[in-house]
């Protein structure tokens, strides 16, 4: 792809709640990771989603390997320092032509509709993005 494309992803995971199945996360970490290194391979890229992982469970370790090896920075991780009850993720990354950074990142009010329940509490960020000479 031409050096001025990005690649956005939206997930879903699927989750499964018995200690039995926790490697439930890392077949689908693994995919999308095959992706971001093969379709996306030096491409700036955003990614967003309900990941159903959070860094203060037993799966915190995958889910950091995963945006440490993918280049990838999570947006809760950018302006503050606690990550440990959402679910849902922003992850962004820039190339060797474009840096991305993150001008904010919050929680917006979607009428009372999820409830908050669950760590699921709709976000936005906002991101700036400058050409590297």
């Amino acid at each position: 792809p031409p050096r001025s494309t990005l690649f956005p992803y939206t997930t879903l995971f699927r989750s499964v709640k018995s200690e039995a199945n926790e490697d439930v996360y890392q077949p689908q970490l693994q995919q999308l990771s095959d992706s971001l290194n093969s379709r996306s391979k030096d491409v700036p890229v955003i990614m967003v989603g309900d990941f159903n992982m959070k860094y203060d469970r037993k799966e915190s370790d995958d889910l950091q390997s995963f945006v440490q090896n993918n280049n990838l920075t999570d947006s809760c991780f950018g302006l503050q320092a606690d990550c440990g009850d959402r679910l849902d993720h922003m992850l962004f990354r820039g190339n060797d032509q474009w840096e991305l950074s993150l001008l904010s990142e919050s929680t917006v009010s979607d009428g009372g509709v999820s409830g908050g329940k669950g760590g699921h509490h709709p976000r936005q960020m906002t991101l700036s993005y400058q050409a590297i000479n």
